[in-house]
């Protein structure tokens, strides 16, 4: 059987959240897509390894690039997931001219939040070539309306579809109580300057000086000083971070492996029913991110009933309103404390935003329900289309 359209998604490993909720995502397409195609495009297999430009990285390619080739035969509609960096942006570029020298109908996935400064910031041939690739796409998906305004400039003709994350709310319990004697902060992510944790290590020795029994409790990758991640900071940090990345990495890492003399447990890289259990034995999730698409672990943090702290970056501003938790600005240190203090002080507001919190990311963010639309993306059905000026100040209706 001839399939309609194939979805070229990175798929784990690496599990980190790009990987993890492509898979969720595709998987559930299919359900309403039977006939649709998965094939994993990641070339890597270690999540440091990913944006290196060498031979491995090449010799990987071509093995992708041939499967690639033999697959989109089969096909009307091939889905790729755009990168925003420059090693990514070639490898796009030459799948993306495959597909269009065969004549098939290109979907473009923008899935994260730096897309718009990557553009602003590449030379003049690399804009070329950014134009060229998202422009070939008839139509392009964005995880959150603010997140579409790159493709004015770039690709001015491309209709707009806002699809958000999801995941299985029924894999994911909410909590059942909220107060705890000893306050728990969760977070959940790399380790790295570019997520914040650096803030989130200086707000915490100062929480801790007001409020001595809190805890953080930390899950994920310990930062390698060799991989600066400087793309994914705005300009204005970028120079700091590189003048003093081996002193950040190491401070954090004490910092980390300092252990109960911080209030702080390091739970390392989980998944399954051990990173559930980290969520439903927190009281309060934070991500100070310096840069964000839609967050999936700000979208667990949600579906496990939980309030949130986070930053006015990406699509979390559309997750996030005053309803849902408490938003700061990157890099404001004391904004964050007192983010986390205000909600540690008030477990019945605590309780109040998490169990919102759980009740509309079933409603809005299931899946299920996403998966359905991404379906109905890829065979072009017109009731998914979001015009772009619209995309502005409409979320996606479930």
């Amino acid at each position: 059987m001839t399939a309609r359209a194939l979805l070229w998604v990175p798929l784990p490993p690496p599990y980190a959240g790009p990987e993890v909720a492509s898979q969720t995502l595709v998987y559930a397409c299919r359900d309403h897509f039977p006939e649709v195609l998965i094939e994993n495009a990641s070339l890597r297999t270690a999540n440091m390894e990913k944006g290196r430009f060498n031979w491995s990285g090449i010799r990987s390619f071509m093995t992708a690039y041939r499967r690639f080739v033999r697959t989109i035969r089969k096909v009307d509609t091939v889905c790729l997931v755009a990168a925003a960096n420059t090693t990514g942006c070639l490898r796009d570029a030459a799948l993306i001219a495959t597909a269009r020298l065969m004549r098939k109908s290109i979907v473009l996935h923008l899935r994260g939040g730096r897309y718009a400064e990557y553009y602003a910031d590449s030379s003049a041939p690399m804009k070329r070539l950014l134009r060229f690739a998202w422009g070939s796409a008839s139509r392009a998906i964005v995880q959150a309306p603010r997140l579409s305004d790159v493709l004015r400039e770039a690709a001015p003709h491309v209709e707009v579809i806002v699809l958000p994350n999801g995941l299985r709310g029924d894999e994911l319990p909410p909590k059942s109580t909220y107060v705890t004697e000893q306050p728990r902060i969760l977070f959940v992510g790399h380790l790295t300057y570019f997520k914040g944790f650096y803030d989130l290590m200086h707000a915490f020795r100062e929480l801790r000086a007001r409020r001595p029994d809190t805890v953080l409790v930390c899950a994920g990758e310990l930062p390698d000083p060799q991989r600066s991640f400087v793309d994914f900071l705005p300009r204005g940090r970028q120079a700091f971070y590189l003048k003093h990345r081996h002193e950040i990495c190491a401070e954090i890492r004490s910092f980390v492996e300092g252990g109960a003399a911080n209030g702080v447990e390091y739970a390392g890289i989980v998944s399954g029913q051990r990173k559930i259990d980290l969520f439903r034995s927190s009281d309060l999730f934070v991500l100070p991110s310096y840069t964000e698409g839609f967050s999936l672990a700000l979208l667990e943090a949600l579906f496990h009933g939980l309030p949130v702290v986070t930053t006015n970056v990406g699509g979390s501003p559309d997750i996030v309103k005053t309803a849902n938790g408490i938003l700061i600005e990157p890099g404001d240190v004391d904004g964050l404390v007192n983010a986390l203090d205000e909600l540690i002080s008030d477990p019945d507001r605590r309780q109040a935003l998490g169990r919102r919190n759980a009740r509309e990311a079933r409603e809005h963010y299931d899946v299920r329900i996403v998966a359905k639309r991404l379906a109905s993306i890829l065979k072009g059905d017109s009731g998914a289309w979001i015009n772009r000026e619209s995309a502005e100040t409409r979320a996606p209706s479930s």
